[in-house]
This record gives C-alpha cells, structure tokens and sequence, in this order.
C-alpha cells in the first residue's frame, strides 16, 4: 500500500477545515423526526442513573416503542453525554456530528491516498464522499447522524489499524464501531474479500460479529422490525430491487430530497428490473475483481457491505432507500473514484476533483437547507416526489396549523397518487377529521 508524504498534515488539516465549514450551515437545524424520541424526550438519556440500562434494556434506545428496533447503545450513551455537557442546545449535537463527518473525510482522503499514490485523485474521490447531497441526511440529522458518522469514523480507523497490523486496536475500533451501528458488522467481510491473505486474522472480528448479533437479538427480542413486504418474497423481492434502483439514483442524479422511503403499491416493474441487473452486475463485478486480484475489489466490496444488511434482501427492515444507508457505502464508491483518476496523466489531475466540487457544493448547500426544519424538509421531499408519503408529510403540516383547505388539496393528491394499503388507512382517518372540522 503506497503512503503519503511526510509532508501529508497540512493538506489533510486543510481538507478537514474544508469540509467542516461546507457543513456549517448544519449548525443551525433544529430537532426532526425521531430526535425528540431518540433523546430530548428520552428518560433514559436524561438521568444518568439509567445510562447502564442503555446498554441492555431495548426501551433505552428511544421513548417511542416503533423506534426500538435498533441496538445501537453507544450512539444512545453519546446523547447523553452530550446532553449532561451542552444540555438540550441542538448547535452542540449538530457541531459533534459535522466534526465527526469532517473527520471521516480527511479519513477517507488519507485512505485514497494511500491506496492510489495520487493526492489529486484521492481528493476527487474524498470530495465525492464529503459534498455529495445524498450526505445531507447522515450529517444534518441528528438520528441519522451520530449512529452513521460516528460508526463510519471507526470502521476506517480499524481498516488502517487492520493494514498496518495492529490487530488488537482494529478488533477495539470495530467494536466500537458496531455499538454505534449494527452495519458495521460487514466490515470484516469486506476486509477478507479485500485481502484473502488477511482472512485469517480477522477471525477475532468475526467472533464478536457472531457474539454482537446474539446479544441483539437477545435484548431487542428480534432480528427484524419488518415483515415481507407485500406479503410474499416474490413481492417483496420486487420492492427490494425498486429500493436498490433508488439508492442508485441518489447517487448518480443528486437532485430533489425524499424522506418517505417507501414505493407505491405496487411498484412499477422498470425499477426493479434496474435493481436486479444492478444487483446482477455488482456480483459479477466482484467475482471478477475476486478472481483477478483488480485493485479495484476492496472498494467495492466495502461499498457492497455496507448496503446490503439494509437492502431488504438479507433481512426485511422497515424503510427503503433511505438516503442515510448510503453514507458508509461513499468511502469505498471514493476510493474507487480515486483508483480510476489515478491513471490520467499528472497534468489533468486536478481538473476531475475541481469539477466535482463546482457540481456538488452548490447542491450540498442547498440540501442542508432542507434539513432545517421538518417543514423544509416536508416541502422539498413533496417538491421532488410523485410519492404518496411525500404528499402526506406536508398534508399534515398543514393541517397542524389549521389550514383546512390546503390540507384539504394535499389530500385529494395523495389519494390520488397510489399509496399503499397502511397509507391509505392513514389518510381516510385524516379525511374524516377534515370533515368533522368543516
């Protein structure tokens, strides 16, 4: 593995100065979603008598009971700490998340750099994962930040502490890492089919996988917060396809903001076709790169693990293609980046990661704007989206604040634009207050 200059500090204080200021505006977000839930109304968050139970009781993760699906007890711990040092101050939540995005950037940077040799290449892949818009949901939301982020920032330090050979300090990353996020569980995976060489040395990572995936199971009395969806596996399996043709979307077009995650019913058959064909290609892909040993297989693979625990077809969860399961996958999108720029010539090395930024900066800004306040994010998810929930999001603003014909109209839209069974329930109970307040 090629390393960077002695010199490499400087650029590397730069890119995290960089990012964080990008960023900023993220400061000024106010609570969304399941933030009051998750921790500003969290007894178990408030008190620190109960902090233990954080780590083995699943009515810690969150106030509300839909929301305890997940085991991710150091993300719980870390509001608590944070709300004991700053008290409830959301600028103090946001600030340690885009600190935290800022420095899994200058990670992913020297990481790049260290594989590619090419400073200008690794800068073009670092800025793809820093600016691209897709971010804005793991950096400027709370709920879906300091679980992702902060896991993220130690799968890298276990890969380079893997890599260098301190294997005692990579398993300790890796299990902080997992107490963070449950998806950080296909770090090992990725690392063997990185590096066939090292499998055998990650057996220690493995075991605790197993001994993390039981002790979840155990407390949270589940593996899953989701049946099939549509009933059946051949339905379900299309809704998972659909999802995965989103995700790529996100990445490859970056424009409009969704927030619903879900499909209408049924989907239509051309996402789902583009699912299983990109489904299709990725494993070739990667039998290929296993094969011949190509450069080019530990990046994907990482990218692959890391989608894949919530694509739906390893285990049902309850959302699709949200925006916030892509961040850890844009290290190793990246670093591929970063291997492909590599071969132009020297001359033309900065152009790709000077285009980059003019294209991405402006979208990544105005998609923090949308993560402000749930009314900003409701209208901008209903301004991009032929959704059904997209619809409703903003129908029940409206009708929060008492203005009955607006909400009246949202109505008729979402009626109009295929939700499905659960959504529509939803939105006859709606009508029907809408009508007692006429």
């Amino acid at each position: 593995m090629p390393r960077p200059r002695r010199d490499a500090f400087l650029p590397l204080l730069l890119a995290g100065a960089f990012v964080f200021s990008v960023w900023s505006p993220s400061l000024t977000g106010a609570l969304l979603k399941d933030d009051e839930s998750n921790f500003a109304a969290n007894p178990a968050v408030a008190e620190p008598s109960r902090w233990p139970t954080i780590f083995y009781l699943k009515s810690a993760a969150s106030r509300d009971p839909e929301l305890r699906a997940a085991y991710r007890p150091l993300a719980t711990l870390s509001y608590a700490l944070n709300a004991r040092l700053t008290g409830l101050n959301v600028f103090f939540f946001h600030l340690a998340d885009v600190a935290g995005h800022a420095a899994n950037a200058v990670l992913v940077l020297l990481i790049g750099w260290e594989l590619c040799g090419s400073l200008p290449a690794a800068a073009a892949g670092a800025l793809l994962f820093a600016l691209h818009p897709a971010q804005a949901e793991s950096v400027s939301y709370i709920s879906g930040a300091r679980p992702s982020v902060f896991s993220l920032l130690f799968c890298l330090l276990s890969f380079r502490a893997h890599r260098s050979g301190r294997r005692g300090a990579s398993l300790a990353f890796f299990a902080v890492a997992a107490l963070f996020k449950e998806s950080a569980l296909a770090l090992p995976l990725a690392m063997a089919v990185w590096d066939r060489a090292s499998a055998r040395k990650l057996a220690p990572h493995f075991a605790f996988a197993v001994a993390f995936t039981l002790a979840r199971a155990l407390i949270l009395g589940r593996t899953t917060d989701s049946g099939l969806y549509g009933g059946a596996l051949t339905s379900h399996l299309v809704f998972a396809f659909s999802g995965l043709a989103a995700l790529a979307r996100s990445v490859l077009w970056p424009y409009g903001q969704s927030v619903c995650y879900t499909l209408p019913a049924p989907p239509p058959a051309a996402p789902a076709v583009l699912g299983a064909l990109l489904l299709g290609g990725t494993a070739v892909s990667l039998i290929h790169g296993f094969r011949f040993r190509r450069a080019w297989l530990g990046p994907l693979a990482l990218a692959v693990a890391f989608i894949l625990p919530v694509s739906n077809l390893v285990i049902p969860v309850s959302t699709l293609a949200a925006d916030r399961y892509l961040y850890a996958s844009f290290a190793g999108l990246a670093w591929l980046l970063a291997l492909a720029l590599a071969r132009i010539p020297k001359r033309w090395a900065a152009a790709p990661a000077l285009a980059l930024a003019l294209w991405l900066l402006p979208l990544c800004l105005e998609r923090q704007w949308d993560w402000q306040s749930a009314f900003t994010i409701d209208a901008a998810a209903h301004a991009a989206s032929d959704d059904a929930c997209a619809s409703t999001l903003l129908l029940v603003d409206y009708f929060n604040w008492g203005m009955k014909p607006r909400a009246r109209e949202l109505l008729n839209e979402s009626l109009s634009r295929r939700p499905s069974p659960a959504l529509r329930s939803y939105l006859g109970a709606v009508k029907g207050l809408l009508e007692r307040k006429k």
